[in-house]
């Protein structure tokens, strides 16, 4: 495995480059890299999930897609996955780090978002259980391939799962009340699911090529829709009725009705800010807004030199170039300051807010969004050891950031930057109120997102992934699923 940015070798299913610093996959979600996905020698296989959902990607587009990795040695791996996928249909594929859950139809709530503060767009939270649940149904399954390749998401009334046994990948629908297949779709490729709303999305990879987009009819497994994609797609969000995906060497935006792609548009790496109708992209050295619904520009700046990272605080894009951090008009593009923070080259660029950017390269630091001062620790402290993951914004102005290697978080304070607590744990999934985590594969426990403290725990044997939603956890295990509530 080597990494898409710089090429250098990369131990199999690491989620960011030792050397660069590159994500290796986004998540909406968290699921496996679409790059990744191969059906050699029988099974698709896939690496673990990597980093998040729409988070921060070092400096450049992937350099080549890296070579499909073989079946998994040694049967099943643990994975870590931590992904809401919704109305900001996180695929990153939902795909990566840390934890973004998926979307479920009639579970939604406008008021229950997380923002990536590294770039993205709003991802719908899920409901799961919040007492301790008991577990209701068990049922056998056949899943034989490497949990990197068998994802799930929960639906109003049923539940999704793309299950992976032998040489054959099937899309199966399962009863919340009793696990029992209500249908089934044969897919000749590897899968991933993206989320269910108006239609069960899906990403189809091909064996050795882009592949497609599918949106299904949850009721009766009908396929209303395809699309083929020139490249896979790391992050897709769903902003009203439009799609907005990234190959890394495009934004390519699509119905969400027909799957009809609309317009798209060259860019430097996977990352991009969707934000009031709008969508913000960097190309080299060249930032454009465009018009969500027909990618019309709005308009452009030219910067000194190529842009690595790209947020927007308030009536500011923020950008990182050449070492330097600029903020340019929402409005109009026209340059407003240049910030005297040494963020240095690979820097993250987090939106806490409007009015504050927190900067972590060569130093950790908190910027005026408005004028690109540095903040005091009176005004907004930072502490670099809180920073060192992937960063989202939740209701009431916290922060939660995960680690890079979804072993842990910590939540802030989003006024004042102050910690409140620290949870270190394998991470699994979230919810609107609580956070998910697999300890030891046996047990699966809840952490309460306004604390992090922990509020109860459950033993499931051999616990392969899980999925919420409508109130209720979905448990993969080894010998099939377990629905707890």
């Amino acid at each position: 495995m080597s990494c898409i940015n710089c090429r250098a070798p990369l131990a199999s299913g690491a989620r960011f480059c030792a050397t660069c610093g590159a994500a290796q996959q986004p998540a909406g979600a968290f699921g496996p890299d679409p790059r990744d996905a191969t059906l050699s020698g029988g099974a698709p296989t896939a690496p673990p999930p990597a980093g998040p959902p729409s988070g921060w990607v070092a400096p450049g587009p992937p350099a080549s897609w890296p070579a499909p990795v073989g079946p998994t040695a040694g049967g099943r791996s643990r994975r870590r996955l931590l992904v809401p996928v919704g109305a900001a249909v996180v695929v990153a594929v939902v795909a990566a780090a840390v934890l973004v859950p998926r979307l479920l139809d009639g579970d939604d709530d406008a008021s229950a978002v997380m923002r990536p503060l590294g770039g993205g767009a709003d991802i719908p939270l899920p409901s799961g259980p919040t007492a301790e649940p008991e577990q209701k149904w068990s049922v056998d399954a056949d899943l034989e391939g490497p949990p990197s390749a068998q994802t799930m998401v929960v639906g109003d009334g049923r539940f999704f799962a793309v299950e992976a046994s032998g040489t054959d990948t099937e899309l199966v629908a399962r009863s919340l009340s009793d696990g029992e297949e209500v249908w089934s779709e044969n897919l000749s490729d590897t899968a991933i699911l993206l989320d269910v709303q108006d239609g069960l999305l899906v990403q189809v990879v091909g064996d050795g090529s882009a592949g497609e987009l599918r949106s299904y009819d949850p009721g009766s497994g009908d396929l209303r829709w395809k699309t083929e994609v020139d490249e896979p797609l790391y992050q897709v969000f769903r902003q009203g009725d439009r799609l907005v995906g990234s190959s890394g060497a495009q934004v390519v935006v699509f119905r969400v009705d027909t799957g009809e792609e609309v317009w798209s548009e060259p860019i430097s790496g996977i990352q991009f800010e969707v934000d009031g109708g709008r969508v913000y992209v960097a190309d080299g050295d060249e930032v454009q807004a465009l018009a969500l619904g027909d990618g019309k520009e709005v308009w452009s700046a030219e910067l000194s030199d190529d842009v690595s990272t790209l947020v927007v605080a308030g009536d500011r894009v923020v950008v990182s170039v050449d070492g330097d951090i600029v903020g340019l008009s929402a409005g109009s593009g026209e340059q407003a300051w240049e910030s005297d923070a040494e963020a240095g080259d690979g820097a993250v660029l987090n939106a806490v807010s409007g009015s504050t950017v927190v900067v972590t390269g060569e130093d950790a630091v908190a910027i005026d969004a408005r004028t690109g001062k540095v903040r005091d620790g009176k005004a907004f402290a930072v502490d670099e050891d809180d920073w060192g993951g992937v960063a989202y914004g939740l209701p009431g102005g916290r922060i939660l950031v995960f680690d890079y290697e979804g072993a842990g978080a910590v939540l802030l304070d989003g006024g004042t930057g102050e910690r409140i607590g620290r949870v270190d744990a394998g991470l699994e999934t979230m919810s609107r109120s609580m956070i998910y985590a697999v300890e030891d594969e046996d047990e699966i426990s809840a952490y309460r997102i306004d604390d992090l403290e922990r509020a109860w725990a459950v033993d499931v044997d051999g616990v392969a992934g899980v999925a919420v939603g409508h109130g209720s956890m979905v448990v993969q295990t080894d010998d099939g699923y377990e629905l707890w509530s």
